[in-house]
């Protein structure tokens, strides 16, 4: 089986045998094409699977809908205020793009935690109180941003070094 990255600059073709056991999330995006190529999107850039691609399914148990969140939700930090990090916590009712940044008080982005299209669950995520060049940045207040879907929410957090 080849998997092919592909970007808007060059690609790379990597070939891997595949023989462990796979589990499949149903509100993973699995696009078959025509052409006998399947393209599996993770984050913002699809991965393109081609030859012959069998799937041998042995076990199916129901997902269960009850540990699924029932909305989209951000969590507050902790801990609050933090030296030298702090978990965020957010939560998809069904698969998104998602992207987690935190800010300045003058709205400027110092860090992006997260970019990926990511399943339905709860998901945390550590700072670790640096910014995108790997700086610490100074003691003092900070907001941190979930972007899912239509779906925005900013809270506060503290930095205390």
């Amino acid at each position: 089986m080849t998997f092919e990255a592909v970007n808007n600059v060059d690609s790379l073709k990597l070939t891997h045998i595949i023989t462990d056991t796979v589990n499949i999330i149903p509100d993973v995006k699995m696009i078959p094409t025509q052409n006998g190529q399947l393209t599996i999107r993770l984050g913002y850039e699809p991965i393109f699977l081609e030859g012959d691609i069998l799937a041998v399914v042995t076990d199916v148990k129901p997902h269960p809908k009850s540990t699924l969140p029932a909305s989209f939700k951000l969590e507050q930090n902790y801990p609050n205020p933090f030296n030298p990090e702090t978990v965020i916590e957010y939560q998809l009712p069904h698969a998104s793009d998602v992207e987690i940044s935190i800010f300045n008080l003058q709205g400027q982005r110092l860090m992006t935690l997260v970019r990926a299209y990511q399943a339905a669950g709860t998901y945390n995520i550590i700072w670790n109180g640096m910014d995108e060049s790997g700086r610490a940045v100074a003691s003092g207040v900070y907001l941190y941003q979930l972007k899912a879907d239509d779906f925005i929410a900013m809270k506060k957090l503290m930095l205390l070094r």
